[in-house]
């Protein structure tokens, strides 16, 4: 199947990709157990875009069960920057 975001075009595999969501339990967030892990799967739905998720949805992506959460630093406010599936995301 083609999906188009934005200025992109993918060829995407939807049934496949659900089942390898379906095959993992948790996200690494949800189990590494560090501060900006927590802090990233506490904040979790309310970081990627409307467009975003939906983007995830349609190829078959569970944006709850990232492979990886990655903590860049700290802004003065307390917030943080760092990446889940391959996104930027700022984290408050």
């Amino acid at each position: 199947m083609r999906i188009r975001f934005r200025s992109w075009a993918f060829e995407v595999d939807k049934q496949t990709t659900e089942r390898v969501y379906q095959a993992v339990d948790k996200g690494r967030a949800q189990t590494c157990g560090g501060n900006a892990c927590q802090n990233f799967f506490l904040q979790q739905t309310g970081v990627y875009p409307s467009e975003v998720i939906a983007f995830f949805k349609d190829v078959g992506i569970d944006y709850r069960k990232e492979a990886e959460v990655v903590e860049y630093g700290e802004f003065e406010n307390g917030g943080c920057v760092g990446t889940a599936v391959g996104s930027t995301s700022r984290v408050r």
